[in-house]
């Protein structure tokens, strides 16, 4: 089964950790999670001092799902190319991946379920 989970908020907000908690029981779970990130979704990926040294790091959190799922490739993160561009010039590593909206439609019609978090 196939989750993706689309986050558009902020980490700061109570749906970004909503989001977060959900990739996390649906990896526990066993199912294929896709977590792409739009709007100011996408500041889940860069380090917090690059934006907010007052918030808890998120993209250190999604890295950790990464790095401990043992069933690789389970978790995927895509960042909106667009939305990521209008709002920093950092390039985020891996397994963080730049994608785009043609990318998002085609994520829609093969997802199991799809899940949004907006602001």
């Amino acid at each position: 089964m196939h989750l993706l989970l689309i986050v558009h908020t902020a980490p700061s907000s109570t749906r970004a950790a909503a989001a977060l908690q959900l990739a996390a029981s649906a990896l526990a779970e066993g199912l294929q999670v896709t977590v792409f990130f739009h709007a100011d979704g996408v500041y889940h990926a860069l380090p917090v001092q690059a934006f907010d040294p007052g918030l808890q790091a998120a993209n250190d959190a999604y890295l950790q799902l990464a790095m401990a799922d043992d069933k690789k490739p389970a978790l995927h993160l895509l960042l909106c190319r667009a939305s990521l561009s209008r709002r920093t010039r950092l390039e985020p590593a891996a397994p963080w991946q730049q994608s785009g909206l043609i990318e998002l439609a085609e994520l829609l019609h093969v997802a199991d379920r799809v899940i949004s978090f907006a602001a």
